[in-house]
């Protein structure tokens, strides 16, 4: 059976799906707009202010990418399933995101401050088990008497965003909130993800219960087993101001006690799409058995038409045009921070991001050395849901009204693929 496009779908997620629990570090940046991105109340500083940046990020509690890569013939390097496994857990959790925000800018007008913004984003989540690696690496003949759970589940939207957003002071409180026109690209989504499959220990029978139910927009296209396509964009406009609209809302307050101390709350990404561009929904809900093969005896084989017949009539998969909605991956953010002295200032924050059941959370402790006046030096310690210790490093540099920065949560990791905790987050502020 010819599995490369198999490999290429979990390629696709692992290494492009973009992420719930994003870099924490950058809300400790004194003086930059996209600090407003954790808070819209946060947006309260300079009487106009312009901005720009770019944030990446990938987050896993099984094998790291590095795990599934191995050395081939004249130092190329291959991709390895077989080489994760023994790194992975029974379910294996993967989430992504990026960010491209083309540009930010607010205006202090008389009673409130004014702001708009357009960024593109995606945000990703994979689950995959280590039976559908098994599977694919080694098939069935290993598995003689057992069922393996093969269903992976897929949460993946791509979208632009344009935000309208007001903020005014009261005395020491500041409220914020930014309504967010959202136009979707793709969608990828399962709702519903059972394929177990059983191989008999009598006479070799393979049996497989299927409960799977996939939607997409524009993302995927099916003809058979060996005939699908993903049509994953990176940055794009389509659909902007016309299809796959939707809204989204965030809310903030922040409170400074005194002139050291700052206190923040917000809830962020509280809204949906509507897809109507190519929306399907592909359906496999069946319990049928076939004469036994090992799976493995197909998988570099060309004599492929038997065996794909045989899976193809199996699964049973009915395809409909189907509208959908999915709900953004709501972010709440609890922040703090302390200014000791005019070197140093200390804070912490707590992350919560997902929808439902399926959230991730995280708590980060800061501390931030003003060098010199034009140079900022910060240090992080975080704990996220699956990775206990990261340390994380952010830098600001400005000159004159024109502030650069860095930022990532797991700076001993950064620019390799053997961390389960990547993210950066990089940018350039403006404020008069």
């Amino acid at each position: 059976m010819n599995i490369s496009k198999i490999i290429s779908l979990t390629v696709f997620v692992l290494f492009t799906t973009a992420a719930i629990g994003q870099n924490m570090n950058y809300f400790f940046i004194d003086d930059i707009y996209q600090r407003s991105y954790f808070n819209p109340a946060l947006n309260d500083e300079g009487r106009i202010s312009i901005s720009t940046g770019l944030g990446l990020g990938f987050i896993t509690d099984g094998p790291s990418i590095n795990d599934f890569i191995i050395d081939g013939p004249n130092d190329n390097l291959i991709l390895s399933p077989a080489n994760a496994i023994s790194a992975m857990n029974d379910v294996n959790d993967l989430y992504g995101y990026s960010s491209v925000n083309t540009f930010d800018a607010s205006i202090k007008v008389p009673f409130c401050r004014i702001s708009i913004g357009h960024a593109w984003k995606a945000n990703g989540w994979m689950s995959y088990t280590k039976d559908l690696a098994n599977f694919v690496t080694y098939g069935n003949g290993n598995f003689v008497g057992e069922t393996l759970n093969l269903g992976p589940q897929i949460d993946y939207i791509n979208y632009n965003e344009l935000y309208l957003g007001i903020q005014k002071s009261i005395g020491p409180l500041s409220i914020g909130v930014r309504a967010k026109r959202l136009n979707g690209v793709e969608a990828l989504k399962t709702e519903k993800s059972t394929i177990n499959l059983t191989t008999s220990d009598d006479i070799y029978q393979l049996t497989l219960d299927t409960d799977f139910e996939m939607l997409a927009s524009s993302a995927f296209s099916y003809t058979d087993i060996d005939d699908f396509d993903l049509n994953i964009q990176n940055f794009s406009f389509d659909n902007f101001f016309s299809n796959n609209g939707g809204w989204a809302f965030d809310l903030g307050a922040s409170l400074n006690v005194g002139d050291r101390i700052e206190l923040s709350l917000s809830v962020l990404d509280i809204g949906s799409i509507n897809w109507d561009v190519d929306p399907k929904r592909f359906t496999s809900q069946s319990s049928q058995t076939f004469e036994g093969i090992d799976v493995a005896d197909y998988i570099n084989s060309d004599d492929e038409i038997v065996i794909l017949d045989s899976i193809e009539s199996l699964l049973n998969i009915t395809e409909s045009n189907t509208e959908f909605s999915t709900t953004l991956p709501t972010q709440i953010y609890l922040g703090a921070k302390f200014k000791i002295s005019d070197l140093w200032t200390v804070g912490a924050i707590i992350q919560s991001v997902g929808n439902g059941d399926r959230r991730s959370n995280a708590l980060g402790l800061n501390a931030t050395a003003n060098v010199y006046k034009w140079l900022s030096v910060g240090v992080l310690y975080s704990a996220k849901t699956g990775n206990s210790a990261n340390f994380g490093l952010n830098l600001k540099a400005q000159l004159g009204p024109v502030i650069g920065f860095f930022s990532t949560d797991n700076i001993l990791n950064a620019g390799t693929f053997d961390g389960k905790n990547n993210n950066f987050r990089a940018g350039f502020s403006m404020r008069i």
